[in-house]
């Protein structure tokens, strides 16, 4: 993802939704959503899968709670939970 948004900077701060749905790992999940506010523009969506990983909903719990974000739900699957949130404008 680095390398993409490297070579495609007119892209940053440009998508309206995002969904996070990438490894496990703690690194993982800290340069997924590092990589998804890049995209985002401000009032963009975030979707982030597997909420249900206590590491990964520590890490939404982090946007929101700085003020990054504000929760907009959770989008209950037939898998696992999906947190939204939106990039406060």
């Amino acid at each position: 993802m680095p390398k993409w948004i490297e070579d495609n900077r007119a892209k940053i701060w440009s998508y309206d939704v995002v969904h996070v749905d990438g490894g496990h790992s703690e690194e993982c999940i800290y340069n997924d959503m590092k990589n998804a506010n890049l995209l985002l523009k401000k009032g963009g969506i975030m979707i982030i899968d597997d909420t249900n990983v206590n590491h990964i909903n520590k890490y939404v719990d982090l946007y929101v709670s700085d003020g990054r974000y504000r929760e907009m739900g959770v989008l209950q699957t037939k898998g696992y939970p999906h947190r939204i949130i939106q990039k406060v404008p």
